[in-house]
């Protein structure tokens, strides 16, 4: 009977103990209004954004956005570079149609029923201080060009500034042109020591555990 009641209490705290564990939606490393987008040129181009991180925090997804929130006609490719030494960090591969997850990075007030489309990337530990180059390649004849972003908001970054360069693959761009910020990316849910995935007990599921755990005490206490 006891070892019975000692595996279903053991049971009961572990579930309780998995569900205890609360963690917050990613959040995107800015916001904006995208008021206009459009396409249409002859030439494939690289359009993207250099920011500065304000704190250390970890990158979890590559964003693009999504007019109409509908799919991408093309195929694009996304990626994050250091500014320092131009390394590519990470990349992702958007194909035409649904690709990826609709997230944050729009304000409401944006055009219409469009959002930012997000994969998954390793976490990239994106460190304080430092400069980065997000930016997608738009194959011609552009369908999904986006960009005069406005309301550009960030408690995560500072100094973004748009460019662009003429490539038929992912570069990292070099001509400005002022606020362009069709991309995006999504970071961890909030922890800045860069480790991700920062999970807190729920404090009332906790008080639950602990007192299955001290019931569990006396009643070992009990038997001996």
């Amino acid at each position: 009977m006891f070892k019975k009641t000692l595996l279903t209490m053991a049971t009961v705290a572990a579930c309780l103990g998995a569900a205890s564990v609360a963690q917050a939606a990613p959040v995107a490393l800015f916001n904006a209004d995208y008021r206009s987008a459009g396409g249409g040129s002859r030439d494939s181009l690289v359009f993207g954004n250099r920011f500065t991180m304000s704190s250390s925090i970890t990158a979890i997804a590559l964003g693009l956005f999504d007019r109409n929130s509908d799919g991408f006609v093309e195929a694009h490719q996304v990626g994050l570079w250091n500014a320092s030494n131009g390394s590519l960090l990470a990349s992702v591969s958007f194909g035409p149609g649904q690709a990826g997850t609709l997230g944050p990075g729009v304000n409401a007030v944006g055009l219409p029923n469009s959002g930012m489309r997000y994969l998954d990337i390793a976490g990239v530990l994106l460190e304080a201080g430092q400069s980065y180059w997000l930016a997608a390649l738009f194959p011609a004849p552009l369908y999904d060009f986006v960009g005069d972003a406005s309301n550009v908001s960030s408690s995560y970054a500072s100094g973004f500034s748009g460019a662009y360069s003429f490539s038929n693959t992912l570069i990292q761009p070099g001509t400005a042109y002022g606020n362009a910020l069709g991309v995006n990316l999504l970071l961890d849910d909030g922890s800045s020591n860069g480790a991700g995935g920062n999970s807190v007990p729920e404090p009332a599921t906790l008080i639950q555990v602990l007192t299955l755990l001290g019931a569990l005490a006396l009643v070992r206490r009990r038997r001996a």
